[in-house]
């Protein structure tokens, strides 16, 4: 189990019908995130993480879980096209998170939600949360 019981928790609170993961790595958390939303989407940066075994046994093991090469600061994906974001130990490695978080904004529709988590020894539920979109108005 690559999430911790409380994000697992969290996680399984929000409504989304296809979800953006932003730095998929080597797939640890693709078959969790699949069983909890219909549809999921992979970015990571590192072709090279992709073609691993670890990667490639991840990733065909989740079988509603799509991953593609590609960044977080330039996702190549249309406008609205998720319900929710997904950033599990990921976004620290951006040069310029505010510009991930821009794209983010982007790509997941009005009044969707974004989770990141970044690194923790013990999480609280103070260290664990979620924002959401704002609607349009």
């Amino acid at each position: 189990m690559a999430l911790h019981p409380r994000e697992h928790n969290i996680l399984k609170g929000l409504k989304a019908e296809k979800i953006l993961d932003i730095g998929s790595g080597l797939g640890y958390t693709a078959e969790e995130l699949e069983r909890l939303f219909p549809k999921c989407y992979g970015v990571e940066p590192q072709l090279n993480s992709l073609l691993t075994d670890q990667a490639k046994t991840s990733y065909q093991i989740a079988k509603n879980f799509f991953v593609v090469a590609g960044r977080g600061d330039g996702l190549p994906f249309l406008n609205n096209t998720f319900s929710g974001a997904f950033s599990h130990w990921s976004i620290h490695h951006y040069t310029y998170p505010t510009t991930v978080l821009t794209e983010v904004y982007r790509v997941v529709e009005p009044g969707g939600w974004l989770y990141i988590c970044l690194l923790y020894t013990s999480p609280s539920p103070r260290d664990l949360s979620t924002s959401r979109m704002p609607s349009s108005a």
